[in-house]
């Protein structure tokens, strides 16, 4: 309570409401934090589960190309091979992708040859939609890798799926042992353990790009829930000083401002019984200073009154004595005169 004699009630209301206004502004700043890193964390999410799929897209593509590459060496059907060339083209940026590219049944046609979902306007190779997705040097290098030994498996596809094409181009030069030795070559050549060998050593790089995906990414998410969870707690921090300082706010102005009442109340119950001996306690600045020395001021305003009444009563009460004590010796010099008077008339009358 002291600390506050020194300080006006204004100044003290003006500090106390800087503070809330400061806690109040920096406790919107941190709401904000934390709302912009909730949407971090979701954009996290974001960037793992697009670049996931990215991942997913180049593993299902290089399954597609085996399967259609098979189908096509095992049936001639020119579907397979349309297919073939679309998944390759929309890989390298050659051909718009489909709009949700990553959804099943994108390449089948229905009656009218239309498919399910049309072209997007977006062309673009895969390796740069994958940049542009953040993927880190070490990311990308396994990328290249990926990239390098699917190069031995394309050229397998490609030289198998040539061969099914001169089984059909051929047809009017070469005999039926001839034209089914060709088909016999293209599946040997999809099948044989080489090929299967090149399709494990390409998944390796795959699988490690994967695994570097899922912990970069996964590292990402537990950041930025982590600079959630931070501004989470400075939040819950600001908002319980906050509180306390009001509080804090609320039970000094109520001291502040009822210590000095309540003085001045009793001050006020002595006055009324007649007690004006006491003392203000003083040093109080601002309004409750200036309502205390007021009230000082009355207080030794009266006491002077009754002093100098006191004074003046003592004055009249020693004025009275004098005159008595005048009228007494007036009265027996009365009385004095008195007996003389009859002694003079008592001897006049015997002369």
């Amino acid at each position: 309570m002291s600390i506050y004699k020194y300080f006006s009630m204004r100044q003290i209301v003006a500090a106390l409401s800087l503070v809330l206004i400061l806690l109040l502004a920096l406790l919107i700043a941190l709401s904000v934090a934390a709302s912009e890193a909730e949407e971090g964390v979701t954009s996290a999410y974001a960037r793992r589960e697009h670049a996931q799929r990215l991942v997913a897209e180049l593993r299902q593509g290089a399954d597609d190309l085996t399967r259609l590459a098979r189908s096509f060496a095992a049936t001639g059907d020119l579907e397979a091979e349309r297919q073939y060339q679309a998944i390759t083209e929309i890989r390298d940026g050659r051909r718009p992708r489909p709009e949700h590219y990553e959804r099943i049944y994108w390449e089948l046609l229905d009656a009218e040859g239309r498919p399910p979902r049309a072209d997007s306007l977006v062309i673009v190779p895969l390796g740069e939609l994958m940049q542009q997705a953040g993927f880190t040097r070490d990311e990308l290098n396994k990328l290249a890798e990926v990239r390098s030994r699917s190069g031995v498996l394309a050229a397998t596809e490609l030289r198998a799926m040539e061969l099914v094409r001169r089984h059909t181009r051929d047809r009017g030069q070469l005999d039926a042992g001839a034209r089914e030795d060709l088909l016999e070559q293209a599946r040997r050549l999809l099948h044989e353990p080489r090929y299967e060998l090149a399709r494990a050593s390409m998944m390796r790089p795959l699988e490690a790009l994967q695994a570097l995906l899922e912990t970069r990414t996964w590292q990402d998410i537990v950041q930025a829930r982590e600079a959630r969870a931070r501004l989470d707690l400075a939040v819950a921090e600001v908002a319980c000083l906050l509180l306390v300082v009001m509080a804090v706010s609320v039970a000094s102005l109520y001291r502040l401002v009822a210590g000095p009442l309540s003085q001045a109340a009793q001050v006020a119950s002595r006055m009324a019984k007649g007690d004006l001996c006491g003392r203000i306690d003083g040093g109080f600045r601002g309004e409750t200073g200036q309502l205390l020395s007021s009230l000082q001021d009355m207080l030794e305003g009266l006491s002077h009154l009754v002093r100098e009444v006191r004074h003046g009563a003592q004055v009249m009460r020693g004025s009275a004595g004098k005159i008595a004590d005048g009228a007494l010796h007036l009265s027996t010099r009365a009385t004095q005169q008195a007996a003389a008077l009859q002694q003079t008339a008592a001897a006049m009358e015997q002369l």
